[in-house]
């Protein structure tokens, strides 16, 4: 198995890369062999299409999702 150094994780907003900030934490959990995007304090510019990329040395893979945020009720 590749080692959690060989792994390399990027994330992009509507097709374009996610600008880092302190609001985004992004990580790669080994165990579960999951990339994960934590967003706090979400808000209306939050939403969008977030793309995953993972590459490692043996294969490359991409998942999309749609976050729409809702006003509180």
């Amino acid at each position: 198995p590749a080692s959690p150094r060989s792994v390399q994780v990027a994330w992009l907003k509507n097709n374009q890369p996610l600008m880092a900030g302190p609001r985004f934490n992004t990580y790669f959990d080994q165990p579960s062999r999951t990339a994960v995007l934590r967003i706090s304090d979400v808000s209306k510019d939050d939403q969008g299409y977030y793309t995953c990329i993972v590459d490692n040395p043996l294969n490359s893979d991409r998942s999309t999702a749609t976050l729409q945020v809702l006003p509180e009720s």
